[in-house]
């Protein structure tokens, strides 16, 4: 009855710090953000700047690894998102529906999405360019595929410096 006793009150004590350790795909993730940051990219939670809101739901929140293209490459602003059911009038690439391309949006950038989009992680759910920032939204959901963030994004902030 004791050594009942004496577990039971073990178990009262390491469960609550058990449960705040964090998961091994945790620590996996946590080691993707570092290697994203290390490679000067910003990464936060977000939204998705175009997900409709919804009082039933919680907005979903998402990974956004991020880059500053200089200012002499920033050009218009565009958008690729994957789309549940895709809108057959606007061009696809890679699996993303091009929702907000400009005709005036650079050759070589134009050229290396066309090339390029297709590569990421099947769970990047978008990506844009904003004044200059260009954002990947995705649900990290496998350990490895970062490095395929990381060169896309690098690559980008490249394009026309």
């Amino acid at each position: 009855m004791e050594y009942l006793l004496v577990a039971a009150l073990l178990l009262v004590v390491v469960l609550p710090i058990l449960a705040v350790l964090p998961s091994p795909r945790e620590r996996a993730q946590a080691r993707m953000r570092l290697a994203a940051r290390e490679a000067g990219l910003a990464v936060r939670l977000a939204t998705l700047p175009t997900q409709p809101p919804s009082r039933s739901k919680r907005p979903r929140q998402l990974m956004a690894y991020t880059a500053q293209r200089p200012p002499a490459a920033s050009g218009a602003s565009w958008r690729l998102e994957r789309q549940a059911t895709p809108d057959a009038k606007l061009p696809r690439l890679g699996g993303l529906t091009a929702a907000a391309l400009p005709p005036g949006l650079s050759q070589p950038l134009l050229t290396f999405l066309e090339t390029q989009v297709g590569k990421l992680p099947l769970d990047v759910e978008q990506i844009e360019e904003i004044e200059g920032v260009i954002s990947i939204y995705w649900h990290e959901r496998q350990p490895g595929t970062e490095r395929q963030v990381i060169d896309f994004l690098a690559h980008c902030r490249q394009i026309g410096a």
